[in-house]
């Protein structure tokens, strides 16, 4: 038998409803990194920024929460095609590996010709992880997310007691204090070397930026790498249990998933935002250490409380108002790319060169614009094509087919 795409009758809308809205937050985040210098933004302290209740708003709601879900989708999205040549009586390794090489490459072109924020790269090398897992049992996927996510949450309490405990060796003390400065300074040159650059170019130098700064994006996402394999196996585990394809049956597993999802995750984001508005993540703040302990687990909690509350609403009266967000879903991988063609030229040098120029907020609205657009652009899309031009691409390099 030949391996073969999922065909539209194959898909579960719900999982395209929750990529389309994963899409806005994917796009709210990322518009901080493309409007301005990363440090100053999210990682400065918010008394120097120009909106502090709005970065806080950021930090609670969005920040880390979106790239957790599309990487729960993944782990569906990679359960339900293993499943599927499973039951065809074909070996899934092979195809799911060509499919991950050529996703791997595909980022890689994103990462280095568009955007150094790319995603899709990451979910490509830990994609190659999750094949260890694909005949796995049910209970060994849950035991293996919870140690992913617990073991790097204690790591970083254990991390902000040797901070605080060292903090007394005055020798010590000094030595991290010296070390801030040398810090300061050089992000002082990365921010001043970001809008000479984006803002006015040469293409040449822009290329080499950008490529510095993806290894920087590959280095800080490895410490996010646990968390995001967690998320693959929940959403495997998710897809096991038919949870999307029969919500009705799983009805108080999803209630108690948006009950306590909720709690978790809005008691612990906030505690990460307190502990994130004390400076930048470092020596000279411990408690950042201990809010990224509880962020670890506070972010995939409010994570799944999101996908809970968007299948619970689609059981209800809001479903017609939902669905049109699974036109932005099936065409993820062609909206994400999009938006990065659409936000570089928005900020960059040869395009409007609106690098450093916007607030906050008025981002925020630029990334709603663009999502709300790309619905109807999708429905239109797909009312003439089968898949976004991207999936097309990936489908043919994978299938070799048309």
């Amino acid at each position: 038998m030949t391996a073969m795409p999922i065909q539209p009758k194959e898909r579960v809308e719900a999982m395209d409803v929750l990529r389309g809205f994963a899409l806005l937050g994917v796009f709210v985040v990322n518009m901080l990194f493309f409007a301005a210098p990363y440090q100053t933004t999210l990682m400065r302290p918010w008394p120097e920024a120009a909106q502090p209740w709005f970065m806080a708003f950021l930090l609670l709601f969005w920040q880390g929460k979106f790239y957790c879900l599309f990487s729960f989708l993944f782990g569906m999205g990679f359960a339900e095609q293993v499943d599927r040549l499973l039951g065809r009586g074909e070996a899934p390794g092979p195809i799911y590996r060509r499919r991950l090489a050529w996703l791997l490459v595909i980022g890689l072109t994103h990462g280095l010709l568009v955007w150094m924020g790319d995603i899709l790269s990451i979910y490509a090398l830990l994609g190659f992880l999750l094949l260890l897992f694909r005949t796995r049992k049910q209970k060994t996927l849950l035991v293996w997310a919870l140690c992913l996510i617990v073991v790097p949450a204690l790591l970083f309490a254990g991390l902000f007691l040797v901070l605080k405990m060292v903090q007394g060796i005055p020798l010590v003390a000094a030595q991290m204090a010296e070390a801030a400065k040398q810090q300061d300074l050089r992000v002082g040159e990365a921010i001043a070397r970001s809008f000479r650059i984006y803002g006015h170019g040469p293409y040449g130098e822009l290329f080499l930026l950008r490529a510095r700064e993806l290894g920087m994006n590959y280095g800080m996402t490895l410490s996010a790498a646990p968390q995001i394999l967690a998320m693959f196996l929940l959403g495997a585990w998710t897809s096991r249990r038919g949870v999307l394809k029969d919500p009705e049956a799983h009805r108080g597993l999803v209630s108690k998933v948006l009950g306590v999802g909720l709690t978790v995750g809005l008691l612990g984001n906030a505690f990460h935002v307190w502990c994130s508005s004390k400076g930048m993540p470092g020596p000279r703040n411990p408690l950042s250490m201990l809010g990224m302990a509880v962020y670890f687990f506070a972010a995939p909690a409010l994570t799944l409380a999101y996908a809970a509350g968007i299948l619970r609403l689609l059981q209800g009266g809001a479903a017609a108002l939902l669905k049109p967000l699974a036109w932005n879903g099936r065409m993820a991988l062609s909206n994400y790319l999009t938006h990065s063609l659409v936000f570089t030229w928005v900020f960059y040098f040869f395009g409007l060169g609106l690098f450093g120029k916007i607030s906050a907020v008025q981002g925020f609205c630029m990334a709603l614009g663009l999502w709300l657009l790309q619905i109807p652009l999708s429905r239109w899309w797909l009312s003439r094509h089968a898949m976004g031009p991207a999936e097309t691409v990936w489908r043919r390099l994978t299938y070799g087919k048309g």
